[in-house]
């Protein structure tokens, strides 16, 4: 380790250190002086958190450590630094992310089904029509905050569409979901309120949806949840809640701070809107760059179960191992020119959807067709849109979110 960086105080944990984005710098640092980085918990931690955690940088390493469940588990100690951030352990393992094994291939088994790349292909009228309604009421608002006017209401309709979630629910169970995201930031908690009642809310809200489906099934996620069978028998119940919640916390969220994060790269660099608006063959590839540069899920953590060498390292049984995708994202290692936002990059490998293995994200083909859809249609309808105001960031190291950016734009009046 260089010495240098090893007298420093570098403490990952900390949501301040992201309050302006990724701190890459310091990844870069990371990647060349310590890949595999030890930093001990805050004092203020319990005993049962861990005393501190391996924190792995490189693309390669993250690679590794997400393929090998068997190694690195997601259940042994959850997926978070500190499991208290997500209601706690227990909590965590009535998701999908919080398991492992066989348990975790049968009911991944269930949303891969539910979002196959041919079933999310079916959904492309659906999701463009939602595109071209908030399109549509955002230019009528006149330029303002992109992410209440649109980036947030596309995401979040398409997901509450599928799931079976009426309407007038949609903008309180938001802000359920937000507020798990809320700890530890003032502004998210005067909006959304505290964690914990949140937590509980959405909780009561999608007991008692999936309650009713199974009185009045629909065709919708939900009904698709309650009739569902793993190994012949039904799901139970508290997991049918957990894989209901994860999906709607997931594709509420990630995708309206993708696109956001991504209309400030495209005020950053405006030779790339215009290649796109030059070349929309270009699309796909710049919506997977779209993905690589927010990289707005920071990292996942995974637990040893045995002692294992990684980077130079013995990470011993029990250790906590950080992955942090937004370091391996701008891996020179892995990506030319990693520092560059670029729509022409062909091979973008990244880590938005995690870095491979059993827990690849289940929604990467909704996200995907969301991102191209909404892409799509900035190009053609507001041509010249720029970013006109500083963005307001959450104040998170898991999720890097966004609560605010102004744009301004001059809009064409009908969709071509």
């Amino acid at each position: 380790m260089n010495a240098d960086l090893s007298s420093e105080t570098i403490d990952l944990t900390d949501p301040d250190l992201f309050s302006s984005g990724t701190p890459h710098e310091l990844f870069a640092r990371l990647r060349r002086e310590s890949p595999v980085f030890w930093t001990d918990a805050p004092a203020d931690w319990p005993a049962s958190v861990g005393r501190g955690q391996w924190n792995i940088t490189r693309a390669a390493d993250i690679r590794k450590v997400s393929r090998r469940w068997e190694t690195y588990s997601s259940a042994r100690g959850g997926v978070m630094m500190d499991n208290r951030d997500a209601g706690g352990l227990d909590i965590i393992r009535e998701t999908l992310l919080g398991k492992d094994g066989d348990e975790h291939a049968c009911q991944r088994g269930i949303l891969d089904d539910a979002f196959s790349p041919a079933r999310v292909a079916k959904l492309e009228d659906r999701v463009r029509s939602i595109v071209n309604h908030h399109v549509e009421t955002f230019i009528a608002g006149g330029p303002g905050d992109v992410v209440e006017g649109f980036t947030k209401k596309v995401p979040l309709n398409v997901i509450c569409s599928l799931l079976g979630i009426p309407e007038e629910d949609r903008e309180q169970v938001f802000a359920w979901a937000q507020s798990v995201l809320a700890d530890g930031d003032p502004e998210m908690i005067r909006l959304y309120g505290r964690p914990e009642e949140g937590r509980r809310k959405a909780y009561e809200y999608v007991e008692t949806l999936l309650t009713e489906r199974e009185r009045c099934p629909a065709d919708d996620l939900a009904t698709f949840f309650t009739t569902a069978t793993v190994g012949g028998e039904p799901v139970r119940h508290e997991h049918r809640v957990g894989l209901f919640r994860q999906l709607f916390e997931a594709g509420a969220d990630t995708t309206m701070n993708t696109m956001t994060t991504a209309i400030q790269a495209f005020t950053d660099y405006p030779e790339q809107w215009q290649i796109l608006l030059d070349d929309r063959s270009l699309i796909p590839n710049a919506v997977e760059e779209m993905l690589r540069w927010a990289g707005v899920v920071t990292y996942f953590r995974r637990t040893a179960t045995c002692d294992v060498e990684l980077g130079g390292q013995t990470i011993h049984e029990g250790d906590s191992v950080i992955m942090w995708y937004a370091s391996a994202n701008r891996d020179d290692e892995a990506f030319d020119h990693a520092d560059t936002f670029d729509v022409t990059r062909e091979s973008c490998a990244h880590f938005a959807f995690g870095g491979g293995g059993r827990h690849f994200c289940v929604g990467a083909s909704l996200a995907r067709l969301e991102l191209r859809i909404m892409l799509e249609t900035l190009l053609e309808r507001l041509p010249d849109l720029r970013v006109a105001g500083p963005m307001r960031r959450t104040r998170s190291n898991v999720v890097l979110g966004v609560t605010e950016l102004p744009v301004t734009f001059s809009a064409r009046l009908t969709a071509q």
